[in-house]
């Protein structure tokens, strides 16, 4: 909840202090046992109804009752509630990013469709929507949306190069996150167009040695390696690894991300290599 009170603002339409107690954490986690039983009572007495779900789970999620959504509204028809349920979902994402949660995420990816994301206002208000659109579509992406992460990606990435310009290390970010779900479509002649933009411009603009160059190296060299391109890969992940073994340490997750990968990589090209002879 901190990270996106801290993203609205002007928009800050005042979330109040016993609204703000229905999303503590216990010891800093989210606590599935009690969001399951607190659900389960709310469904038996049809405050929430049960979502669809899917072949691998029996039920997505849960929504709120569309006549106990209209009641509220009609109980304080001048309180913000769609600024509140969007910054309660945000305040759900954000936890879900940290966590990695399979399956609260198909719980929660349910609820994005009710968020509304308006790029339109001041610039801090369009500030405040580019991170939502980047989180909802951090989600979608994760859960293998990608058109709907698309489309909020674009959206932000031309939103960010408006306000904040093409240079900026929040519109950077907005085009790696275009990128990798132009990979994950494996359209990879639109990834690795701005995985270069975004690469050439950290360079420039961050330093050779900034870690977010550094990732932008290691998505990259990913990139070249899903088209089999090897040695490009293979030299620019090597480049990546002394780098980060540099700036980073030797035991940093993102170096031994990289050294694995590495690794890997001159394994599998020697064995294409020896295969072809």
């Amino acid at each position: 909840m901190a990270e996106v009170k801290a993203q609205l603002g002007e928009a800050d339409k005042g979330l109040s202090n016993e609204l703000e107690q229905f999303v503590s954490l216990r010891g800093d986690k989210w606590d599935s046992f009690h969001f399951r039983k607190g659900s389960d009572v709310l469904v038996r007495y049809n405050l929430l109804q049960q979502v669809e779900g899917n072949e691998e789970v029996e039920w997505a999620g849960v929504t709120m009752h569309s006549l106990v959504r209209w009641r509220a509204k009609q109980n304080n028809p001048g309180q913000p509630w769609h600024l509140w349920y969007k910054v309660f979902v945000l305040a759900a994402c954000c936890q879900l990013i940290c966590e990695d949660g399979t399956e609260f995420r198909q719980h929660l990816v349910v609820h994005l469709q009710d968020v509304e994301v308006s790029f339109a206002g001041s610039k801090d208000a369009e500030r405040f929507e580019s991170f939502v659109g980047e989180t909802l579509g951090r989600i979608y992406d994760d859960e293998g949306r990608w058109e709907d992460a698309e489309e909020l990606f674009v959206r932000v990435m031309e939103t960010r190069k408006s306000v904040l310009g093409e240079e900026h290390p929040d519109t950077l970010t907005s085009m790696a996150n275009l990128a990798s779900t132009y990979a994950d479509q494996g359209r990879w002649k639109e990834a690795e167009e701005l995985e270069v933009q975004v690469m050439e411009t950290s360079k420039r603009v961050l330093g050779e040695e900034h870690p977010s160059t550094l990732l932008s190296m290691h998505n990259l060299a990913f990139t070249q390696e899903s088209q089999g391109r090897w040695e490009d890969a293979i030299q620019l992940m090597q480049d990546c690894v002394h780098q980060r073994q540099k700036i980073l340490g030797f035991d940093h997750p993102d170096t031994e991300s990289s050294s694995s990968a590495l690794t890997q990589w001159r394994a599998l090209w020697q064995q294409d290599t020896q295969t072809a002879n």
